[in-house]
């Protein structure tokens, strides 16, 4: 993950998720969400939209993933 410069966290299924510098995902991870259940995925940024606004691009084979506040499972 620590190769893109962005992330996804996302902390719920019917909620949307959080895109934020990987730096600030890290460095304040436990604060993201208050929910027992966290997911972050590495996500690329390129410039492909018409408007020139950078377009999300989610890594989901890089991603960490918290349960129940206890358990950390990454692929990196």
């Amino acid at each position: 993950m620590g190769t893109h410069d962005h992330v996804l966290v996302i902390d719920s299924a019917t909620e949307p998720g959080v895109i934020c510098t990987f730096d600030d995902a890290v460095r304040d991870f436990e604060l993201l969400s208050n929910r027992p259940e966290l997911y972050m995925c590495g996500l690329d940024l390129s410039t492909g939209s018409s408007e020139g606004f950078p377009e999300p691009e989610p890594v989901f084979e890089h991603f960490i993933e918290r349960r129940s506040f206890m358990t950390l499972n990454a692929k990196l």
